[in-house]
């Protein structure tokens, strides 16, 4: 009898001390957001049950404008319906075409309200169009700025997250004088350290890694981003409608004028030595835009926490890109998470074979995106 009570008493018990120390751990601040970040992470990629969003913050969507330099711009906001004050994190995505409508950028937003943060998002039209410029800087600076002076938001407690040529760009803005001692911490996803380099190793179809030239093919998306990137620095429109016009085959390059034809070379694909001296020597408009909008020119004024991560598998910005990215952070004594992932193809996830692959980096990404998250408690 005694034997069949104390069966009885350990099978009620041990649910009940479960029970209490996960609830014990729940109450924690950092297990708590820990817990929500591993639970509600992957549906980042993909969705989530219904019932799993019950774990996070009852959420809302604002549309708003704000204006900048060139004009005005719109943005989604979502955030915890409390009404109360919280960190944030400022979401700066690639050259989606689909922008704020593009379903991972929304998962996203999303997951971050949930786990009790504000989360804007800008829409960059130019970047939506595949077209990377120094007038983007100008929008990201105001929306970070806008986002200091809701009432929601602690403006203390900011920070700016870019996606692919997103983090590029959200490490510049981070660099500002304007709002650089604001911005608590800065983030790139597949994002570029030098655009010099990346227009090279794009059009050259070579990387540089440990003192090495290594081949690297860049997928087409990559190459029309760059392309129209480069040529938007042309001012002469009918100059620039020649420029693509004989990148196409259409027209021989002797009918541009010198200029156009130095840019026609570099384009065009040529010796990763030749477009460097294109660059340093011969095109001096474009390379000062390729400085402007490059973290390289740009680490000196940042003083943020930096996190990193980068796909090895990447075919839009060679990881190299953000390994260089840390190791000039370093060099600075600047503070750097990073970490390089196999599980994704630029932005996208795709899964191994190696099931220890996909658990150790899985945990990687994990680990890596509570710690940015933490930095804003």
């Amino acid at each position: 009898m005694k034997a069949f009570l104390r069966r009885w008493w350990l099978a009620l018990a041990v649910p009940v001390v479960v029970v209490g120390l996960l609830a014990g751990l729940w109450s924690v601040p950092p297990t708590n957001l820990a817990l929500k970040t591993a639970v509600l992470l992957p549906g980042v990629f993909v969705d989530l049950p219904a019932p799993l969003y019950l774990l996070g913050e009852e959420i809302t969507q604002d549309r708003v404008a704000f204006d900048y330099d060139s004009g005005t711009a719109q943005a989604n906001i979502y955030r915890p319906k409390d009404g109360e004050r919280h960190a944030s994190l400022l979401i700066i995505p690639g050259a989606a075409p689909r922008g704020l409508d593009d379903p991972r950028v929304i998962r996203l937003a999303e997951f971050g309200a949930r786990l009790g943060f504000v989360v804007m998002i800008p829409e960059l039209p130019d970047l939506m169009q595949g077209l990377v410029h120094p007038g983007e800087l100008e929008c990201i600076v105001a929306a970070h700025q806008f986002l200091q002076r809701q009432p929601f938001v602690d403006p203390e407690r900011i920070g700016i997250l870019g996606f692919s040529v997103g983090g590029g760009l959200a490490l510049v803005a981070a660099a500002d004088r304007r709002i650089r001692e604001e911005v608590a911490l800065v983030g790139s996803f597949g994002g570029y350290y030098d655009l010099r380099e990346l227009v090279i190793a794009a059009t050259s179809g070579t990387v540089r890694l440990d003192g090495k030239t290594q081949p690297w093919e860049p997928s087409r998306h990559a190459l029309k981003v760059l392309r129209r990137s480069v040529l938007h620095t042309v001012e002469d429109a009918d100059e620039r409608r020649a420029l693509e016009r004989a990148l196409e085959g259409e027209v021989h390059p002797s009918v541009l004028s010198p200029e156009a034809r130095l840019m026609h070379d570099l384009m065009a694909g040529s010796d990763p030595q030749r477009a460097r001296d294109l660059l340093n020597d011969s095109l001096p408009r474009l390379a000062s835009m390729l400085d402007r909008l490059s973290p390289r020119s740009n680490l000196d004024a940042l003083q943020a926490d930096v996190f990193l991560v980068h796909s090895t598998e990447d075919p839009l910005i060679p990881y190299i890109e953000s390994r260089n990215l840390r190791d000039a952070l370093e060099a600075r004594g600047l503070r750097v998470h990073y970490s390089e992932l196999s599980i994704f193809r630029h932005l996208s996830p795709s899964l191994p074979a190696d099931p220890l692959t996909i658990l150790g980096d899985g945990a990687r990404l994990l680990f890596i995106s509570y710690m940015l998250l933490w930095r804003l408690q």
